[in-house]
């Protein structure tokens, strides 16, 4: 929510501080929701090698991974 209320800030205006402060943002939440990502990989991998156990992975956290990484993303995008 806050991501898109900046960017919805910098299309009126574009500010170079409002720009990092974007990418930043993006970065910290990529950092954050990538921790997550990779506990549940590794146990995701513990769970599927019990026979006993139906383990699947869901879409949530990918989804918040790309998202988090396009927001980072934008920091590298050159703006006029």
């Amino acid at each position: 929510m806050l991501s898109a209320m900046t960017g919805a800030l910098f299309l009126i205006r574009a500010t170079p501080m409002l720009r990092w402060s974007i990418g930043l943002g993006g970065f910290v939440l990529l950092a954050y929701a990538s921790w997550p990502l990779l506990q549940l990989l590794r146990t995701y991998r513990d769970l599927a090698s019990d026979p006993l156990v139906v383990a699947a992975l869901g879409p949530g956290l990918f989804v918040i991974v790309a998202g988090a990484a396009l927001i980072f993303g934008t920091l590298f995008i050159k703006h006029e």
